[in-house]
């Protein structure tokens, strides 16, 4: 798995594990804030990568996209299946990469956040971020419609993180749409919250 998707990846897991395990302590934080801290966790994670790797990754990962996407939309247009049938379905790419996966989910739930992080691959082309909280949330659905309001708000700001790691899979995968869920659920596994960043 390139750098980049695990940068944006950690970035994505530890952003939203953030928001998932504070519950209502989460509506505090205004939408300006939350983007300026996306951008820190970006910067720190470059740095935190690897000090050997993550200077080098990072100046080599800029340049990376554009030289990415220029032949992935070319492909797209003249030789889709070619393309195509060189790349891994997403559950493959899921499988290949299982062991950074799960350095991700431990780099994440060693955080102490007040949740804990699940990947999985579902339906061929839907990464989910499963957040179980620590503690349990009310059920009641005045409660959970508040959560689900404020959790919207936040994400919303967040909405091209998820957009270009839905691009930077698609890249790498044959899958032509890729969807990330991210769900936050009580610890007895029942859902609280559901959300889907679909390219």
């Amino acid at each position: 798995m390139k750098k980049r998707i695990m940068l944006l990846m950690m970035v994505a897991a530890l952003t939203v594990a953030g928001f998932a395990g504070c519950g209502k302590k989460a509506d505090e934080p205004t939408n300006s804030p939350v983007t300026d801290e996306k951008q820190d966790v970006k910067t720190d994670d470059t740095g935190s990568a690897g000090a050997d790797e993550g200077d080098t990754a990072g100046s080599e990962e800029a340049d990376t996209p554009d030289t990415e996407t220029t032949p992935d939309t070319a492909g797209a247009d003249t030789g889709s299946d070619d393309t195509a049938s060189d790349k891994p379905s997403m559950a493959d790419w899921y499988t290949q990469n299982e062991a950074e996966f799960h350095a991700i989910e431990d780099s994440v739930n060693a955080e102490d956040m007040g949740c804990k992080l699940a990947l999985s691959v579902i339906d061929g082309n839907v990464l989910v971020f499963c957040y179980t909280l620590d503690e349990a949330f009310p059920t009641d659905e005045d409660s959970v419609a508040q959560l689900s309001e404020t959790y919207d708000g936040m994400f919303d700001s967040y909405d091209a993180t998820f957009t270009e790691l839905c691009d930077q899979i698609m890249s790498e995968t044959s899958e032509q749409t890729v969807t990330i869920r991210l769900i936050a659920a009580n610890p007895d596994g029942t859902e609280l919250y559901s959300r889907d960043f679909t390219k």
